[in-house]
C-alpha cells in the first residue's frame, strides 16, 4: 500500500473484485469507455446506433448544403457589384 501510494480501500477493491471473478485477472482490466463488442448489441442498441449514424449524416448534408448556398449567394452578390461598377463608370 505505502510502496506503490494507492490506499488500502483500493486495495481491498481490487482484492474483492479479483476475489468475485474466481481469481480472474482479466476482471481487475480497466473497461471505462469501452465500446461494446458488436456482437454483443441487442436490436435496441444496432437501432440506436444506426439512428445516431444517420442523423449525423443528416446533419452534415444540411450543413454542406447550407454553406454552398452562402457560397452561392456571396458569388452573386460580387457578380452584381462588380457589373454594377462596370454600369456605373461608363
Amino acid at each position: 500500500v505505502g510502496k506503490y501510494h494507492v490506499s488500502y480501500q483500493q486495495v481491498y477493491g481490487w482484492y474483492q473484485k479479483y476475489r468475485k471473478s474466481g481469481n480472474d485477472p482479466q476482471s481487475l482490466r480497466d473497461r471505462r469507455g469501452k465500446a461494446k463488442p458488436k456482437e454483443a448489441w441487442t436490436e435496441v442498441d444496432r437501432l440506436k446506433a444506426e439512428n445516431r449514424l444517420l442523423k449525423a449524416q443528416l446533419l452534415r448534408k444540411e450543413m454542406e448544403d447550407a454553406y454552398s448556398k452562402k457560397v452561392m449567394e456571396i458569388r452573386n452578390r460580387e457578380a452584381n457589384d462588380s457589373s454594377n461598377n462596370k454600369l456605373s463608370k461608363n
